[in-house]
């Protein structure tokens, strides 16, 4: 398979993909990259300041792709620390809401109570994830950068 991306004079998101049987998919996600960088601060994160990654923090929480670490006063980032399951099936549903349905929800076992419960069904509703095991999701672990490449290889490239 092969893939080609660019954007639209819109600001639209276009990635394309081909196969060797001359099948393609075009999909598109409205993401306005013209978008002026938010200004330093905007986020009210109170422990960016000083890293590397302030730009990206900020714009991820301008988009709405991020929220914070510590809900509901959502004051941190946490910058330096791991992304959990449930964090990155967030992050995901935020990013590519448009991604189409595939499959009826699962309820996985573990989920039950997570902030994250109604993220992990989306996610697994969309094919972009296949949990633990038939049945647990494991929100609370650290997403591996293994898992990571399948959440979007199966979110972007299929």
């Amino acid at each position: 398979m092969s893939y080609t991306s660019g954007v639209d004079a819109s600001g639209r998101v276009l990635v394309g993909s081909s196969t060797s049987d001359g099948t393609s998919q075009l999909v598109l996600w409205d993401i306005d990259l013209s978008a002026v960088p938010p200004p330093p601060g905007s986020s009210g994160f109170i422990d960016i300041a000083g890293s590397v990654f302030v730009a990206d923090i900020e714009w991820l929480a301008a988009t709405g792709i991020t929220k914070g670490c510590n809900p509901p006063a959502n004051t941190l980032f946490c910058p330096n620390n791991p992304v959990t399951r449930g964090q990155m099936a967030a992050f995901l549903h935020r990013a590519l809401p448009g991604l189409p349905l595939v499959r009826a929800a699962v309820d996985f076992t573990d989920d039950d109570g997570s902030v994250f419960e109604s993220d992990i069904k989306w996610l697994y509703s969309r094919g972009v994830t296949q949990g633990t095991s038939p049945t647990t999701y494991g929100p609370d672990n650290p997403v591996t950068r293994g898992q990571m490449a399948a959440f979007l290889h199966r979110a972007l490239g299929n």
